[in-house]
């Protein structure tokens, strides 16, 4: 896709990751093309400008391939469109169902559909239901945001907004969960720990230490396998972004369908390619069954990624 920052790291990631496929990629002509692009053989760059936008630059890239990675924000109904769009075309989609992306896209109904699941998440309001449900200070953010975008630490009573949601902060921990999905089952890759600044009020993901915990209790891989049954349409490469607040307690507060920042550094983490392993699992050519075994004995190193 043509996105920049976060977007063109995970993109970059793709590209090493996948060295004997032949790729076609969107890029937004305002984008200097990095080196990753120009010595790959076997990249068809399809640019997206004044003349091609991003349906007409999509559409022919979709009629070029056989399958389909979407890396694309949420926000807008951006993802879960392209998502469609892909199926509807018959081609391969390489990512969750267009039903997990929609639910997921809303951070609102996403927490209050895990909560209804048994699973302990961040509480939350609508910008215009909130009445000062819980105490400040509170974070406040876009519904169907990306990251940290547009994402608020406040004293201050929050805009009455139905695009809006409130929070309370939890002081914890920042993680992010890397896992593969497909179906109800899930295999869990990585635990990685956020650094997420406060610059005047304002949340900035700085980057993540991939592959930075292990998981030796079990507590987060059943936390995956939880989110798999109460969202049987994620499939592939998901992430969770949760709070381990100062008494050990998990809380999620959101699950993203696509490629994260820290998938970025995932592979080299764990000294395999996940973007084969996703592959493989379209192909039919291995199952998380085995994926897991091979985890289960594997510890990786520390991987840090730079949002910047």
């Amino acid at each position: 896709m043509h996105l920049a920052g976060e977007g063109r790291a995970m993109l970059d990631a793709l590209l090493r990751d996948l060295p004997g496929v032949s790729l076609g990629v969107l890029v937004d002509y305002r984008l200097p093309l990095a080196e990753a692009f120009l010595s790959a053989a076997k990249v068809r760059v399809f640019t997206v400008d004044r003349s091609n936008p991003l349906e007409t630059s999509f559409c022919h890239a979709l009629a070029w391939a056989d399958a389909v990675w979407p890396i694309a924000p949420e926000t807008g109904g951006i993802l879960a469109s392209l998502s469609r769009q892909v199926v509807l075309s018959g081609k391969k989609l390489l990512g969750s169902d267009v039903d997990a992306v929609a639910l997921t896209a809303d951070k609102y109904r996403t927490l209050e559909h895990l909560r209804r699941a048994g699973i302990d998440t961040v509480p939350c309001c609508h910008g215009l239901e909130f009445d000062f449900q819980f105490p400040p200070p509170w974070i406040v953010k876009p519904v169907d945001g990306v990251g940290c975008e547009g994402t608020f630490r406040t004293c201050r009573q929050p805009d009455r907004h139905d695009k809006l949601l409130v929070q309370p902060f939890i002081d914890g921990e920042s993680l992010s969960l890397s896992a593969l999905f497909d179906c109800g089952k899930t295999v869990l890759l990585s635990v990685n720990r956020q650094r997420v600044e406060v610059l005047e009020n304002r949340l900035v993901l700085s980057g993540c230490e991939v592959n930075a915990l292990s998981d030796d209790d079990g507590s987060l891989q059943n936390l995956c396998r939880r989110i798999a049954a109460a969202i049987p349409g994620l499939w592939g490469y998901a992430g969770v972004d949760l709070i381990r607040s100062e008494d050990g307690r998990l809380w999620v507060l959101e699950i993203n369908p696509r490629l994260t920042l820290s998938y970025a550094g995932l592979s080299r983490a764990l000294g395999r390619s996940v973007a084969e392993m996703v592959v493989a699992m379209a192909a039919g050519d291995t199952e998380l069954e085995r994926i897991a075994a091979w985890r289960e004995g594997w510890k990786g190193r520390r991987v840090w990624v730079s949002a910047k």
